[in-house]
């Protein structure tokens, strides 16, 4: 800590002589990169199918939803998005993929032995 900073703490101190002295005031933090993207705005996008927003995809996910709201002219980071769907109170999980049909020989290509 530099000297004048030590002076500053110790001056507040010695006021009021209580550790209270000592407490920072609240602050605001910074802005938010996109206060264009509120959780109702966030909401609304998420319910509809990314089909209908001519997208090849059944669901979305966080990188298509980054590149569908830059068109919208709203540009957000995936890792702003994931904090934003949170608190919005809404999950995100990665899409799981399920095969249309079963593999022919699910035996052979875990490694089964075959009987001889």
């Amino acid at each position: 800590m530099s000297r004048p900073a030590v002076y500053f703490w110790l001056e507040r101190y010695l006021a009021q002589r209580t550790p209270e002295a000592l407490r920072d005031a609240p602050r605001q933090g910074r802005p938010r990169k996109a206060p264009r993207l509120t959780a109702e705005r966030l909401r609304e996008v998420v319910r509809g199918s990314p089909e209908k927003e001519s997208w090849a995809s059944h669901g979305w996910t966080v990188p298509l939803l980054c590149t569908h709201l830059k068109r919208q002219g709203v540009e957000v980071s995936p890792r702003t998005l994931r904090r934003r769907l949170h608190e919005a109170g809404l999950a995100w999980k990665r899409p799981r993929y399920v095969y249309a049909t079963a593999a022919p020989h699910p035996g052979q290509k875990k490694g089964a032995l075959s009987a001889v």
